[in-house]
């Protein structure tokens, strides 16, 4: 029993060993293929080099690590290729079991494509805004003058419309403006003026809808980005089908009454907000969370 076991056993390795192998020959990651491999395969622009070298981390020990970089000529430790510098770096961790001589082609392929110039992170003054192409690497817009921090798409219903609305919009806010620029190409869309302060929660067809509570006077309401008929992001407010067309491009839609409804609430202390909430169903808020601190919950 304990030779077949034995056997057994050997099979099952040497057909992992097969499927293993030949799933990393059939996607160009054998370990048999060297690292360096012609920049046409890659359909990049820029020759390949590599850089062996390590690091010590304090917790985890020694790393290997290897570097794919834009270089004059293939091969290792050539010189980079600066004609296209600076280029961004891509940080690549393998997985459990597996070895970063696996995943070359990764490496390959994005030193062969280069990449943008644009810092790690989207502050206004600190590089421009840009959109890449992330199958190709392409930088298809770039702008110095935005800095969008969310984003949104709107599923529109009417009597005369229906479906998501294009590409989207990426949302920049500055006090109490919100400017749309269209993803695509980056150009400015339209502006909402006037959006109250609020705990922003986006229901199911995508449109944002802030909570705002009034807790001396003693009221909740729920504004919304939707283009409701008396909303002027419909292309003539009333009780018209004109009412029921989204037309907001160019427009400076003054959104101080666009709101779904407004409800009396009990006495609550006067500095408390919304933290969170679950769309039609719970608010949760409080006072500032240091004692004496009050947490509450308002339900549906």
């Amino acid at each position: 029993m304990k030779n077949k076991n034995v056997g057994f056993i050997f099979l099952v390795l040497f057909v992992a060993f097969v499927i293993l192998f030949s799933i990393l020959n059939n996607y160009r990651m054998s370990p048999c293929l060297t690292k360096i491999v012609a920049v046409e395969s890659f359909g990049g622009s820029h020759l390949v080099s590599i850089l062996e070298g390590s690091f010590n981390d304090e917790t985890y020990g020694l790393y290997n690590v290897t570097i794919y970089y834009p270089a004059v000529n293939s091969g290792v430790s050539q010189l980079p290729e600066r004609s296209g510098a600076p280029y961004s770096a891509i940080v690549f961790a393998h997985g459990w079991l597996a070895s970063k001589e696996v995943y070359t082609w990764i490496g390959n392929s994005c030193a062969a494509h280069g990449y943008y110039d644009t810092p790690l992170g989207n502050s206004a003054n600190g590089g421009p805004y840009v959109c890449v192409d992330l199958r190709t690497g392409e930088t298809i817009w770039q702008r110095d003058d935005i800095s969008p921090t969310f984003a949104q798409l709107y599923l529109y219903e009417s009597m005369n419309q229906h479906g998501v609305i294009g590409d989207g919009y990426l949302w920049q806010v500055s006090g109490n403006k919100w400017d749309a620029y269209d993803p695509r190409t980056g150009q400015w869309l339209f502006a909402l003026t006037n959006v109250p302060t609020g705990t922003n929660v986006y229901t199911e067809n995508g449109a944002i809808t802030r909570y705002v509570i009034n807790c001396t006077a003693r009221w909740l309401a729920l504004w919304t980005t939707e283009a409701l008929p008396n909303s002027p992001l419909v292309a003539t407010p009333g009780t018209t089908s004109y009412a029921y067309q989204y037309r907001p491009i160019g427009k400076q839609a003054d959104m101080s009454k666009n709101y779904l409804w407004n409800v009396t609430i009990p006495n609550l202390p006067v500095d408390s907000t919304i933290y969170a909430a679950i769309p039609d169903d719970i608010l949760f808020g409080g006072t500032p969370l240091q004692p004496p601190g009050v947490f509450f919950w308002i339900g549906n």
